[in-house]
């Protein structure tokens, strides 16, 4: 039994353990069965969120407690509690049965993050569904892969992965007493919970787990080999005090958490990995042969997602984060095989022939925007578009998304450039909250959302809970919407005047439909 909160005909039920603390000897363990609580679990509030360095674009529960520390000249704060494996629940109040689930597995870059109010199901909760929220472990507990140290750890790079898993196990187990239906679910998420799903979706194990997938801006390029995570781990065991096994599982979460950020590239190290096991080898492959034909997708991306990290401004300082122009300086070109594992002068040719394409496709010559279209493309929207094509190729039914919609330049911080549609966007209007709390500026546009934030927000509420009940966006209220096929290339537009559009960027999409997006 769970006391929860009723608040305008929604119960919530927050912070319950759907897997044992990953505490002590089950540090860098697959996650165990939960402890089951006695009498009646008060249920009002989020518990805490997995260790981790503090991202000041993140919204953190109240229970997170953290402590003040410096990380790189810069005052930050950590989080450090590991007993962290809780969901959270929201469903109509009055007595329902065999409603369709929807979970959520939050984004973070697998470094940070976790369920908190950013992502409250209410308003989708009012469609009829019922909505659950997790937490999983990220970072070096996460998605460290340690067999090279402890063969009886090999494996543990997709803890992470396994704690999302238990979460969906335990969902169903009590889908019956949650008012929904076990045979019903849609798992959806953004960036590392795109990436994620992506994983999921190819892993052998998971075949009848969930009926429906939405992935927002994430897929299976994201995702890491065996060898390059087994190096990542290696390079942060290098960097400082912590080189054994027996030290990493004796040492305060601090001391892994800055070991991890000492490399200076946290972001990027970690993800899920294709070890051929819970996640398959070749994912493009997986899906190309049908291994998720079973399972309806949505997927999409935004226009402008590395616009995001021009938000770490001044005022924004992040240890993670040096340059606002990262996202046009991250080495897109490493993460495509066919480039990076070629000789130097081979890279070289290859990467200004892609260069000299763009410029010719876009009709400039800036190399910054030249970058920035690549990063966006090679990261995001291609892949996206990629998975699409295999999914539906396949047989497997599926939707193509693009989300296009901008904060309108008065409500943000004068001092940054215009962002676009930036990475995470979409979460106000898919959630319902329309809550922008979280963008330089955004308070003002949170307070007074116009009628043209109102109408997109519920343009997508509902294609997002009309997926989840019958497997189709369509109906009431949403722009007729085309499933994607090979021949029209249909997506929708997601924006002011939301429509679904044949092929928008065929010039851009033609110039990647033979590469192989797969993990890096």
């Amino acid at each position: 039994m769970a006391k929860g909160v009723i608040e305008d005909g929604i119960l919530s039920l927050k912070g319950i353990p759907y897997a044992a603390p990953p505490v002590s000897d089950l540090r860098f363990r697959p996650p165990s069965l939960p402890n089951h609580w006695q009498g009646i679990l008060e249920a009002a509030n989020y518990r805490t969120i997995c260790p981790q360095i503090e991202d000041p674009l993140e919204n953190y529960p109240k229970a997170a407690i953290a402590h003040e520390v410096v990380v790189g000249g810069v005052n930050t704060r950590l989080f450090e509690d590991e007993d962290c494996l809780y969901l959270n629940v929201w469903k109509p109040a009055k007595q329902v049965r065999n409603l369709p689930i929807m979970i959520y597995l939050p984004g973070g870059g697998f470094i940070v993050g976790g369920a908190s109010d950013i992502y409250n199901g209410a308003a989708l909760a009012r469609k009829d569904v019922v909505v659950v929220t997790i937490n999983y472990r990220i970072g070096f507990l996460g998605f460290a892969e340690l067999g090279a140290l402890d063969s009886s750890y090999s494996g543990s790079g997709n803890n992470g992965l396994r704690d999302q898993i238990a979460a969906l196990d335990w969902v169903r187990r009590n889908a019956s007493a949650l008012g929904g239906d076990s045979d019903n679910v849609t798992v959806f998420g953004e960036s590392a919970g795109s990436i994620s799903i992506a994983a999921l979706l190819v892993s052998p194990s998971l075949k009848k787990t969930f009926q429906r997938a939405i992935l927002q801006s994430g897929a299976y390029n994201l995702i890491r080999t065996r060898r390059s995570a087994e190096a990542a781990a290696k390079k942060i065991m290098d960097v400082g005090s912590l080189k054994t096994m027996a030290h990493i599982k004796a040492a305060p979460v601090r001391d892994l958490l800055l070991q991890a950020q000492a490399t200076g590239e946290p972001d990027g190290v970690f993800a899920p990995i294709s070890d051929g096991s819970l996640v398959a080898l070749d994912p493009a492959e997986a899906f190309a042969s049908g291994t998720s034909r079973h399972v309806e997708i949505m997927i999409g991306a935004n226009a402008n997602e590395m616009n995001y990290w021009a938000m770490y401004d001044s005022k924004f300082r992040n240890p993670y984060v040096e340059d606002t122009d990262l996202g046009a300086k991250i080495d897109v070109f490493s993460m495509l095989p066919s480039i990076r594992d070629t000789s130097e002068e081979e890279r070289e040719k290859a990467k200004g022939k892609l260069r000299r394409t763009y410029e010719k496709v876009l009709g400039i010559t800036d190399q910054r925007t030249i970058e920035a279209a690549l990063v966006d493309d090679v990261v995001m929207t291609q892949p996206a578009t990629h998975l699409a094509e295999r999914q539906s190729a396949s047989g497997g039914k599926v939707w193509l998304y693009r989300f296009t919609w901008h904060v309108p330049p008065k409500y943000l911080d004068p001092a940054l450039p215009a962002l676009g549609a930036f990475h995470a966007i979409e979460l106000p209007f898919m959630f319902g909250t329309a809550d922008f709390s979280q963008i330089p500026g955004g308070p003002a546009l949170s307070k007074a959302p116009g009628p043209e934030i109102l109408r997109l927000t519920n343009q997508m509420l509902t294609a997002w809970t009309n997926f989840a009940k019958k497997g189709d966006p369509n109906g009431d209220g949403v722009p007729k919407w085309p499933s994607y096929d090979t021949n029209t290339h249909i997506l929708m537009v997601w924006s002011a005047d939301s429509k679904a559009v044949a092929d928008p960027d065929r010039s851009r999409r033609e110039i990647w439909e033979n590469w192989h997006f797969n993990p890096y």
